[in-house]
């Protein structure tokens, strides 16, 4: 501990500067999946692995800390441990969930290491140069659509985009945590409302070319709510005032419905209307997933599955899918000890943003508030979010930026 002490610094130096290649390496990632190239380990894994390393290297300096994130880990290793022990010796399904689990670990790791990075920390310089450069690399994978390069998000009609990242509503909840972040630094901290419109309109059109239902409304829902957290409702709302939000509110809708219209979009959504009721359409089918998957699961599960999980990749092979809302497939994977384990962090985390946001010197607490509730709103109707791969370290860093004074 001595050791990690008298070098805190510098590694704060190097993981500040490792944060910069992790979009990189998934573009790359993706490129080389589209082209049938994969390993046993991907490249943008390895790097993430080295990457949480010394993190949780760095979080030894908080004793309490690290001995809850190995509580956390030994409880979502609990069932995979048990199926190799007692009822499938293959090495790979132990490989297979230390994979799929380390992505659930991946945000509560990055949460804990920014928070005490920021308070111990007055320097914010890396980290929002990092968001940025994160931002902008998004932006231009995303705008490779204009030009024809990237793959789409649907196969079907080459509908959207998601540049060259192996990801889906991943891509959507990564913009929204970098727009919200910017857009909040610009609009709060910066007192800048020109480059808080900017960034607002600028990820308006990103989130058009995702062409996700996520995608399109995020952008919108958050940045509104942005505004209303800022807003002083002590003063009388005057009907200008009104009267430019109901404007501005019927711009961005018809600009959507145009957008729809006009595009393939709009021929996978009356396809996929006119055969579902409007939950369905709304969930993209998940309610039938779990109907599915929940017949399967009672024939196979016993009580003791149903406690503490059998873990991700046994949990697929009986169901053949995932659900995809996050909170199913985690109580399918880890049971109700793991839906425990993710309520009280997740809990936690909204009664800390709740207080902070009430503080003037922890301006940041609202969009972590913002953050936190839509995200777990989107975990529970689109899934890959609390085990984002790609945006998880973000996730995590927009969580702790509460803690950052101003």
């Amino acid at each position: 501990m001595k050791l990690i002490h008298d070098n805190v610094k510098k590694l704060d130096f190097i993981i500040g500067y490792l944060l910069f290649p992790l979009l990189i390496l998934d573009m790359i990632n993706g490129i080389l999946h589209e082209n049938k190239i994969e390993f046993i380990f991907s490249l943008s894994q390895l790097y993430k692995s080295i990457l949480i390393l010394l993190l949780s290297v760095r979080l030894i300096l908080y004793p309490k800390v690290f001995q809850k994130i190995l509580l956390y880990t030994l409880i979502l290793f609990i069932p995979s441990i048990t199926q190799f022990c007692f009822y499938n010796s293959d090495l790979n399904l132990l490989f297979q969930d230390t994979i799929r689990t380390s992505k659930y670990l991946i945000i509560i790791i990055s949460f804990y290491y920014f928070k005490y990075y920021l308070v111990d920390n007055n320097s914010f310089t890396i980290l929002w140069r990092w968001i940025k450069f994160s931002f902008w690399i998004l932006a231009s994978n995303l705008l490779s659509k204009l030009v024809g390069l990237g793959y789409p998000m649907y196969e079907f009609g080459n509908i959207g985009t998601r540049g060259y990242f192996i990801a889906g509503n991943e891509i959507s909840a990564l913009l929204i945590v970098l727009s919200a972040i910017i857009g909040y630094y610009y609009l709060v901290v910066k007192k800048d409302k020109l480059a808080f419109i900017f960034y607002g309109a600028f990820s308006f059109v990103l989130g058009l070319l995702i062409s996700s239902k996520t995608g399109m409304l995020g952008i919108v829902l958050v940045y509104i709510a942005i505004l209303l957290s800022v807003y002083d409702f002590s003063k009388n709302i005057s009907k200008a005032t009104i009267g430019k939000a109901l404007l501005g509110i019927s711009s961005i809708l018809i600009i959507i419905v145009l957008f729809i219209t006009n595009t393939s979009i709009f021929d996978r959504y009356t396809l996929f209307w006119d055969k579902l009721d409007f939950v369905t359409f709304v969930l993209s089918s998940r309610n039938l997933y779990f109907h599915e998957t929940w017949l399967i699961i009672q024939e196979k599960y016993n009580l003791i599955n149903y406690f503490i999980g059998v873990g991700p990749t046994q949990y697929y092979e009986w169901a053949s899918k995932f659900v995809e809302i996050d909170m199913i497939d985690i109580f399918f994977s880890y049971g109700i000890m793991g839906v425990l384990l993710f309520f009280q962090f997740y809990g936690s985390l909204l009664k800390e943003s709740i207080l902070l946001s009430k503080k003037q010197e922890f301006p940041f607490g609202r969009v972590t508030l913002i953050l936190l509730c839509f995200l777990l709103l989107l975990s529970c109707l689109s899934g890959h979010i609390l085990n984002s791969g790609i945006a998880g370290v973000y996730i995590g860093f927009g969580f702790a930026i509460m803690f950052k004074k101003i």
